[in-house]
């Protein structure tokens, strides 16, 4: 018995472990128990990380990817316990002379869809061979060992097959300069030691598909070491000459798959795998033809050969002429780290020379500053030093000045010289500025306070000040800050945005509008890229290419480029690659000698808390994260004891995973709510004793909302349509908003709906009712975009709410309101202090007539920890003893994508 698992028998045994058919007496089911040797997990630190590896892919459930149901250990022996898959490993299917075509690519197929599931969150395989296949008797792959080959720490004296891991000092270890991997299928930069993303699995992938059609090993050779020479300076014979049955289409897709360079590879598992699902529906159809000719089509094409010859003779000049002026293929790229802080780093923009660059930065802690630096090195000048953080900077095309957004102030585009010298305000409220190219200009986008996105404009500006022009009375742009800049044509007479017509949602695409005045043109670039993520927008113009970011900010944004066609405006493929994996390459910056400056950044949502003395008023200075795992973790709530914590925890739209959480924060424990909709407006409200939860799911097409109460078999759903915004006291009702000007009173018990609050013509951005259920406090969104805190008193002689006091009106961005446990303060994010600020404003007990003025009482100690950020991801949850945030923690650096040499 290894715990609860009876081990019935041993079943495989390899370098990582021995592996037994064992019964969970828990669940009574069959399960597999690979107990791992006591020296692969000696180190304490190596344990760590494998735990957190398995950990990581456990999180993946995919049909082709085996499932990890447990991480433990028992005396001293560390295990994992999988799910048993009855069936033989791939090695096994592989006959002398591979397997048959159809069958080859239905395995591939699946192993190329688990892969691409493990590479969306972020995980490379790296140990990717015929052993770690698994194949049942019905056909279904299963791929095995994701992140074990980090654990093997020594090299047997000869093995083709056996994984290896070996750093230059001889200790095993995961980082650049070390090999991790089996020889045989091993990449190239793998055999190098050096660092790998999702492409090396690709030529994995590929040395494993090349077996299954040839039965052979593309770099299989006597040694270890002559093996590893193979892998980095052979190429394999063309798997056609093998066997004769492989198809020249495969034989291509094959070839870029084991090519040497990972930039000449495919670039994304997910774009091999299509390919391969078009060819195995043509090889089942019969259109396949094989790359070889048989003997007998041999000898018949010999009698053609002198024939062939003398017209290749006389047509030779004209070949020649086509191959010379035949248009080069995509650009490959190399990318370069310019920048290694431990912080946040990005916003890049390159100097007009391509000497200089200039970016953001919380290097110095606190806010980002400006700083300007050589693009290849030496020591960097700080621009900036502001309280507020200063970012999103813009090179004048004489290189002389710096345009950025700044936050002080109430926010606002400045201007700074170059080499240093005093900052000068020139419009407010814009962001994302970008100097045209002949320096007339800078465009920029106004966002209201309220951040309804209908309300966003484009505008232009001289950068000697003055007042601003729009750009496009019609259009509005979606979203600002990683969506939202203005893209300039090289020309400097047009600008290209992501943007919908005001009363048209079904019109948003790419739009290109001239700045002198006429007609908007439509790119159909969402249609033609089939731009279906939740990310994508244009960040650069240049010649006849229009680059841009596709992706989401869970599972990585990449960037891309794509053709646009000068006649009519419109942006088609083929589509380049220019960056993979996960992580965030964004906020880049294109010029015109092909260079690409970006932020290769990653930024994780988690639930913070600050202490505090909340019905004194009083928060900090502690400040400490309340959620940590692999999920982005946000919209927090909590009961006024601050004992409990609920919140959604979001794994990706490609992960097909999001869950409610409810957390007790003395005790640690966890309770996981599981829901249907990937809707990420799942917005968990506890009740203020903590006992009774509401959650919003969006069900076939339709918002629901439901109650779970203690001792519940089941959640309740209460109403359909509608948002639950908090709980009124002892939990009988609550506070709902079933249209965007009206919040109701709902009962639990008898589903009766009663109206408390119409808010005509401003709208409700959010609400919550105070601990002694008497009084409303709400986020107002203005007609014209500005925001509002009020506050009314419920009941009222006709039963309404009586009149609303205004706690603030401002142009500047305000978070939605919460009620200290005494009712007594107020609590909500502004942008009033030069950043994201937690005020407070303090009533009398029985009136709420104010008392005094409101007053910051606590901010993000570092630029790299956003309370808003994306924007409006800003939320407020108030204990007695803490007040919880959503949090985004972005670290990031600066990296240049630099064309390679032809």
């Amino acid at each position: 018995m290894l715990r609860h698992y009876r081990i019935v028998e041993k079943i495989g045994e390899g370098g990582m472990g021995t592996v037994y058919k064992a019964v969970d007496t828990h669940l009574d089911r069959p399960v597999a128990v690979k107990v791992l040797p006591p020296d692969k997990v000696a180190d304490a630190e190596r344990k760590s990380r494998f735990v957190q590896e398995a950990k990581a892919a456990s999180a993946l459930r995919h049909p082709n990817i085996i499932v990890i149901h447990d991480i433990a250990a028992d005396g001293g022996r560390d295990f994992i316990v999988m799910e048993l898959v009855e069936g033989l490993p791939l090695d096994q299917l592989i006959g002398r002379r591979g397997i048959k075509l159809n069958e080859a690519l239905g395995y591939a197929v699946q192993i190329a869809d688990g892969l691409a599931k493990a590479h969306a969150a972020g995980i490379v395989h790296r140990d990717l061979k015929p052993t770690n296949v698994m194949v049942t008797a019905d056909g279904l792959v299963k791929i095995l060992d994701f992140g074990l080959a980090k654990l093997t720490e020594d090299i047997p004296a000869y093995a083709a097959g056996p994984t290896m891991t070996l750093g230059a000092e001889g200790k095993p270890r995961t980082e650049e300069g070390i090999i991790v991997g089996t020889a045989a299928y091993m990449s190239p930069e793998q055999a190098e030691g050096k660092k790998v993303d999702a492409r090396s699995d690709i030529f994995s992938f590929g040395s494993v598909l090349y077996e299954m059609l040839t039965g052979r090993r593309a770099f299989g050779r006597d040694s270890q070491i002559k093996t590893l020479a193979a892998v980095l300076n052979e190429e394999p014979k063309p798997a056609s000459s093998v066997s004769e049955l492989v198809p020249a289409e495969l034989e291509r897709i094959l070839a870029r798959c084991l090519r040497k360079d990972p930039q000449r590879r495919w670039q994304t598992i997910s774009d091999l795998k299509v390919a391969l699902q078009d060819l195995k529906e043509d090889s089942e159809s019969g259109r396949l033809q094989a790359a070889v000719p048989t003997r007998r089509e041999k000898k018949r094409t010999a009698l053609f050969a002198a024939a062939a010859a003398v017209l290749l003779l006389a047509t030779a000049a004209v070949v020649v002429k086509f191959v010379v002026l035949r248009p080069a293929g995509p650009v490959e790229y190399e990318i370069i780290p310019l920048t290694f802080d431990s912080g946040m780093t990005g916003f890049p923009a390159l100097s007009p020379d391509g000497n200089l660059m200039a970016y953001a930065s919380d290097r110095e802690g606190g806010s980002f500053d400006i700083w300007v630096q050589q693009v290849s090195g030496g020591k960097p000048l700080r621009l900036t030093d502001h309280p507020a953080s200063d970012w999103f900077p813009s090179f004048s095309p004489d290189g002389t000045q710096i345009a950025f957004r700044s936050e002080r102030g109430g926010g606002g585009i400045y201007l700074v010289d170059a080499l240093g010298g005093e900052s000068r305000r020139i419009v407010d409220k814009g962001h994302t500025p970008r100097f045209s190219p002949d320096g007339r200009f800078i465009s920029f986008i106004a966002v209201p306070p309220s951040l309804d996105a209908r309300l966003n404009r484009m505008y232009l500006v001289s950068p000697k000040g003055g007042e601003p022009q729009p750009c496009h009375h019609e259009l509005y742009p979606v979203s600002v800050g990683q969506g939202g800049s203005l893209i300039w044509s090289p020309d400097g007479k047009r600008i290209i945005f992501r943007g919908r017509r005001v009363d048209d949602p079904k019109s948003e695409d790419w739009w290109i509008t001239p700045i002198e005045g006429g007609e908007a043109v439509r790119t159909r670039a969402i249609e033609n890229l089939a731009l279906t993520t939740m990310v994508h927008y244009p960040v650069g113009w240049s010649g006849r290419h229009v680059y841009y970011v596709s992706g989401t900010t869970i599972e990585g944004l990449n960037l891309f480029r794509a053709r646009i066609d000068p006649k009519d405006w419109t942006i088609r493929g083929p589509v380049e690659t220019i960056t993979t994996g996960p992580g965030m390459k964004t906020y880049p910056v294109i010029e015109r000698d092909g260079r690409i400056l970006f932020t290769n950044m990653t930024a994780k949502i988690n639930a913070w808390g600050a202490a505090a003395r909340a019905d004194q008023g009083a928060v900090g200075p502690e400040f400490k994260k309340l959620t940590a795992d692999l999920m982005q973790n946000f919209n927090p709530s909590i009961s006024l004891d601050g004992s409990k914590l609920a919140y959604t925890a979001f794994g990706g739209a490609q992960a097909a995973k999001i869950e409610i959480r409810i957390r007790d924060l003395r005790t640690g424990r966890e309770t996981t709510l599981p829901v249907r909709g990937l809707s990420i407006g799942q917005t968990p409200r506890l009740s203020p004793d903590g006992t009774h939860l509401a959650y919003r799911d969006v069900i076939d097409g339709t918002s629901k909302s439901f109650v779970l109460s203690p001792g519940a078999s089941a959640v309740r759903e209460i109403c359909q349509s509608c948002l639950v915004l908090g709980f009124f006291p002892g939990n009988g009702s609550v506070l709902v908003r079933s249209n965007p000007t009206e919040i109701g009173k709902l009962d639990l018990r008898t589903g009766d709906l009663k109206a408390v609050l119409n808010s005509q013509p401003d709208a409700i951005a959010d609400a919550c009712v105070s601990p002694d259920g008497e009084w409303l406090a709400w986020l107002a969104a203005l007609p014209d975009g500005r925001a509002a805190i009020r506050i009314s008193r419920l009941g009222g002689s006709q039963g309404g709410p009586q009149a609303a006091f205004t706690v603030e009106e401002a142009e500047y961005f305000l978070g939605p309101p919460a009620w200290a446990p005494n009712g007594r303060y107020l609590y909500y994010l502004s942008e009033r202090y030069d950043q994201t600020s937690l005020c407070v404003r303090e009533f009398s007990p029985g009136t709420k007539n104010p008392v005094g003025e409101d007053r910051e009482v606590f901010h993000s100690p570092s630029g790299r920890l956003m309370l808003n950020f994306p924007m409006g991801n800003a939320t407020t949850a108030v204990a007695a003893d803490r007040i919880v945030f959503t949090v985004t923690d972005a670290t990031g650096n600066i990296c240049l994508a630099r064309p390679k040499k032809r």
